[in-house]
Formats: structure tokens, C-alpha cells, sequence
């Protein structure tokens, strides 16, 4: 439960600490259009924050890492926040430094896609691990 806890005050700093540094950066550069960075903020505080305190508590109540998918679920989600948040950063700053006419490449597009599809598979082994304890609770 303990990782669960740290994984959740990780993300809250991170949340909390993005929506300053994108505040901070365009004010700097003195740009005002749309940015990726604007979304940092939420993304972290619900895809890090809001998923980890669930998942604490569904380990409370379930005892989800006592399956095999819960280690799954961990590493998985964070592997696949990662890269979507820091592919999330690399475009933000770029659209900043360009003025907004940053095209994202195909690679880029491409690696955040994969981002997303690790963080789909975090969520797959979360239901795998309520689902295979909500099973063990109906015997």
C-alpha cells in the first residue's frame, strides 16, 4: 500500500509543480496560444494522482497485489505515464519556442501513441487484479 501511497504524492508534486513551470515558461517566452503543456497539469493529477488513491483503495479493500496482474498494473501505468507526460513536455516546449507552429512528427505522434497504449495495458492488469479478487471473495 505504501507504493501505492508514494506513487499517488509523486504525482501530486509533479501536478502541482507542471502547472507552475507552465505558467513560469510563457510568461518567460511571452506566449499565449495553446500549448500541450497547459494539459500536464490535469493529466498528472488524474492519471497520477486520482488513479493511484483509487487503486489504494481498492488494494484496502481487495488486496490486489496478492494477484499476479497487480505488479503488472504498477510497473505498466507508470511506464506508460511516463512516456506520455514527457512526450507531453517535449511538444509543449517546442510549441513554445516556435510561436505554436510546431508539427508534431510522425515518430514523436507515434511514441506518445505508445505511451497511451502501455497505459491501456496499466489499466487491462487493474481489472485483471479486482477481477481475479472479486473471484477468490465468491468461493
Amino acid at each position: 500500500m505504501k507504493q501505492l501511497y508514494n506513487s499517488a504524492l509523486l504525482y501530486l508534486v509533479l501536478g502541482l509543480t507542471s502547472g507552475v513551470v507552465y505558467r513560469e515558461i510563457t510568461r518567460w517566452m511571452e506566449y499565449e496560444g495553446a500549448t500541450r503543456l497547459s494539459l500536464l497539469h490535469v493529466h498528472l493529477l488524474v492519471l497520477g494522482v486520482i488513479v493511484f488513491l483509487i487503486a489504494l483503495i481498492l488494494e484496502k479493500q481487495f488486496q490486489l497485489s496478492q494477484t499476479k496482474w497487480f505488479k503488472l498494473f504498477f510497473w505498466h501505468y507508470h511506464a506508460g505515464l511516463f512516456v506520455t507526460v514527457a512526450l507531453m513536455v517535449y511538444i509543449g516546449v517546442q510549441q513554445v519556442q516556435t510561436g505554436g507552429d510546431y508539427v508534431v512528427p510522425g515518430m514523436v505522434a507515434g511514441i506518445s501513441g505508445l505511451g497511451h497504449m502501455i497505459l491501456a495495458a496499466g489499466f487491462g492488469f487493474l481489472f485483471a487484479a479486482l477481477n481475479n479478487r472479486l473471484k477468490a471473495e465468491n468461493k
